[in-house]
């Protein structure tokens, strides 16, 4: 049985075998994960980047109920760096163009198309805009203690500069909490809360969810190095998100899909080869073993996360 599966930006044809080999279950889901893309397969051997290369443009959208100014871009930018799976543009690259554009940031914004063109500009192949929408703080009366939580919610949209598609557009919410214990006369014992610092870790923590979850838009993918038995090598490790447990999808590149017209790439035809279940890893590389396969790999097939295994 033949499966087909577009690409995010390219077309791809999978072949996928109906007969399940002596290692593993034949539940496992074959298929590849939505977010893949065909694209990945071209960069192996250039010197393009593996991992995609974003630009978080500047906020002009500051300010919260308590006035506490929380620039968000920066906040996004420290995430997205932390995350280990994005080069980020530089800020000055950012800033030089979108001052000789003259380009009003918090208009492009709501403005899908204008996005896709500043990154197109900048070389990237997303754009990110974040918007405080939100940032809160009470003070709970705990008896023992004052609870003062804090709350800050980010607005995140990126656009495919190759697509204009929105690729994330949701609220991440950040929290904070700080105890002081005063006296009954309202006297501080213990504790005492910098208010700007609580919006601000708030504000980090909202930003890293948002970095999570814009990367599970792009693939992880990577390679398999060795086979000893049913003791598989990849590296693919825990610098670039990979935990033990995950679910890794094994294909074999067949060749390249040339489209009958314009005579240009336009995919790759693959072969899906089974599951891997990741049981160890280290910094740059894990071990897997089979969780279904239908035939006996090698060296060289490429294997993909598969996002929320």
């Amino acid at each position: 049985m033949a499966l087909c599966r577009p690409a995010m930006r390219l077309a791809s044809l999978c072949v996928i075998a109906v007969t399940v080999g002596s290692n593993g279950a034949g539940a496992a889901d074959r298929s590849l994960p939505d977010n893949w893309d065909d694209s990945y397969l071209d960069r192996t051997g250039s010197e393009q980047s593996m991992k995609p290369v974003i630009a978080v443009l500047p906020d002009e959208v500051k300010g919260s109920p308590r006035n506490i100014d929380i620039k968000v871009s920066d906040v996004l930018t420290t995430a997205l760096s932390r995350s280990g799976r994005f080069e980020l543009a530089e800020r000055e690259k950012i800033q030089g163009v979108v001052a000789e554009q003259k380009l009003k940031l918090s208009g492009a914004v709501d403005d899908a198309s204008q996005a896709a063109e500043i990154g197109k500009l900048l070389g990237v192949e997303a754009v990110v805009i974040g918007v405080l929408s939100g940032a809160t703080q009470q003070l709970i009366d705990k008896f023992a203690y004052d609870l003062t939580v804090t709350t800050v919610r980010i607005d995140v949209r990126a656009v495919s500069t190759t697509t204009g598609r929105i690729l994330l557009s949701e609220s991440a919410e950040g929290r904070s909490e700080s105890k002081t214990v005063t006296t009954a006369s309202g006297q501080r014992v213990t504790g005492a809360v910098d208010f700007t610092a609580e919006y601000n870790k708030a504000a980090t923590r909202a930003a890293s969810e948002a970095a999570n979850t814009l990367a599970s838009k792009f693939p992880i993918m990577g390679y398999v190095l060795s086979i000893s038995g049913d003791d598989i090598t990849t590296d693919l490790g825990g610098e670039k998100g990979i935990a033990k447990g995950n679910e890794l999808v094994v294909f074999r590149p067949i060749g390249r899909i040339v489209h009958p017209v314009t005579n240009k790439p336009f995919g790759w035809k693959k072969k899906v080869l089974g599951v891997l279940k990741v049981k160890s890893l280290d910094r740059t590389s894990s071990i897997a073993e089979p969780a279904g396969l239908d035939e006996e790999l090698k060296a060289g097939d490429v294997v993909v996360l598969r996002p929320g295994s």
